[in-house]
């Protein structure tokens, strides 16, 4: 049986100092870390990524944003991203995120029993609001009264949000050259087509 309609947010604006290169571009099966991460979304009407345009080939149902300021936040990223979302649900995921796909379909299930949002919780019990699904309407909301700066947990203060155990590992991101290498991701560019 087919998930609600939903339009997704990929922020894949960050400067990636951690790793010391754009970790979006490192390859695993000369696919990048950041078309690992679109997989999750693939079932999107559509997909808004916040970010600088990378080379190469992505999907059609794809649009490309920046957020105001560069390197504002993921809180500047998501109010970019916001005016390219015109579904009643939005999937928010962080675009260091390969492993996501199996969470995104409970995700949007939780949403059914009328809360807010449903975001990811780690192992070690901890949110991840950039693996989460949310009410557009209360996102816009919750955006538009945030103070510059606002981290995206604070978003969430007060707010009715529906917490899904992470049984699958999907929050595990990509960090450092040492994440990377545990996910088979590695720093240098994928193989062009001839």
């Amino acid at each position: 049986m087919p998930g609600p309609a939903y339009d997704a947010i990929v922020l894949a604006g960050g400067r990636s100092s951690r790793a010391g290169s754009d970790k979006l571009g490192w390859t695993r099966d000369e696919r990048t870390l950041l078309q690992h991460a679109l997989d999750a979304v693939a079932t999107a009407a559509h997909v808004v990524v916040v970010g600088p345009v990378p080379a190469g080939a992505y999907a059609p149902h794809l649009t490309w944003r920046r957020e105001d300021p560069p390197f504002g936040g993921p809180v500047a990223a998501i109010t970019t991203g916001l005016d390219g979302v015109t579904e009643e649900l939005t999937v928010v995921l962080a675009g260091d995120q390969p492993a996501a796909t199996p969470a995104i379909p409970q995700l949007l299930e939780c949403l059914r029993a009328g809360v807010d949002g449903a975001v990811l919780v780690d192992g070690d019990g901890v949110r991840q609001p950039l693996l989460a699904a949310y009410r557009t309407s209360w996102l816009r909301g919750q955006v538009r009264a945030a103070a510059y700066g606002a981290s995206v947990r604070s978003l969430l203060i007060g707010a009715s949000i529906a917490e899904v155990p992470d049984v699958w590992g999907a929050s595990r991101d990509v960090d450092t050259v040492q994440h990377g290498r545990a996910l088979g991701f590695g720093p240098f560019p994928a193989a062009r087509e001839s």
